[in-house]
């Protein structure tokens, strides 16, 4: 067995991997995006719109692969890694405006409506969309595609985005989500003795936002960091024992289908930490209802 063959026979365990885990992935984050845009009661809400992008770039890292288990040349391979890299990156992205906007909800949860607008969460979100697809498209589709194309961005630039910056981006999120723990444990008797009556059902369903995001952050690490510690390891040499190659690629094939689980782990983290979505799943699954319970706008 040489280094060839091992790298073939990856390729094609994780085209079927692909599949399978594209169209698992693919419908419940349809069905959340659906849940959102059809229930007035949680679109209105800030944190139920980023957490709609985060469904988008599931659906983009699940179909991706799909379609590029079925790809006729090397253009459509470059193209799905590049919208893949770039749906994979963004979910980071979201997951950390996501800190932020839960943060601004716990520490001051009656000026929240005024600090996190829809119309600043949309700006923030259409420039890092733009950002993504532009930098990852024009750095990894010349690259992967033929050397005679130009490159926007030097490959240094692209290697660093890759892993580096995306390391750096973890550690920014988890600060922030540790400082929101912090905060929701410090807050909750307070919260109890400071607001009562009409505000306190109010910031109860804003609490179940905050305990769902944290749980976001937690599956989404456990999926994505095995997959970034294998990426950072270099391949065995091409002299190497039978043994180090298939260990790279098992450990490789394992770690690539937690990173793609990631596109449907987050839809039951929604169904299973917050009341709203379950009854927004239900009623969608049952074909009944256009209105979830009362909400707040936090």
């Amino acid at each position: 067995m040489n280094r060839t063959t091992c790298a073939a026979d990856s390729r094609n365990e994780m085209k079927w991997i692909s599949v399978v885990f594209g169209i698992i992935g693919i419908v419940p984050n349809i069905c959340t995006i659906i849940c959102i845009t059809r229930y007035r009661n949680l679109r209105n809400k800030v944190t139920n719109i980023l957490i709609g992008n985060l469904c988008a770039c599931g659906v983009l890292l699940s179909s991706m692969p799909l379609m590029g288990a079925f790809k006729t040349n090397t253009l459509e391979e470059s193209f799905g890694l590049a919208v893949s890299v770039a749906a994979l990156y963004m979910s980071l992205l979201i997951i950390l405006l996501i800190g932020v906007d839960r943060m601004i909800a716990v520490a001051d949860p009656i000026g929240y409506k005024i600090r996190m607008t829809q119309k600043k969460a949309g700006l923030a979100l259409v420039i890092m969309w733009i950002s993504c697809f532009v930098f990852f498209m024009g750095s990894i589709i010349p690259t992967r595609y033929g050397s005679n194309m130009y490159s926007v961005f030097p490959l240094n630039v692209h290697r660093f985005f890759i892993l580096p910056a995306s390391y750096l981006l973890i550690i920014t999120v988890v600060v922030i989500y540790l400082g929101i723990i912090i905060e929701f444990r410090r807050q909750s008797k307070r919260t109890r003795l400071q607001f009562s009556g009409q505000f306190l059902p109010a910031i109860r369903r804003s609490r179940y936002l905050t305990k769902m995001t944290l749980f976001i952050l937690i599956t989404f690490l456990a999926n994505w960091l095995p997959s970034a510690v294998v990426m950072s390891q270099d391949r065995p040499a091409e002299d190497s024992l039978e043994e180090d190659f298939a260990k790279y690629h098992l450990a490789k094939l394992i770690t690539n289908s937690f990173l793609h689980a990631s596109s449907f782990t987050n839809c039951l983290v929604y169904a299973f930490t917050n009341p709203e979505y379950r009854k927004a799943y239900k009623d969608l699954l049952c074909c009944k209802g256009f209105q979830v319970n009362p909400s707040s706008d936090y």
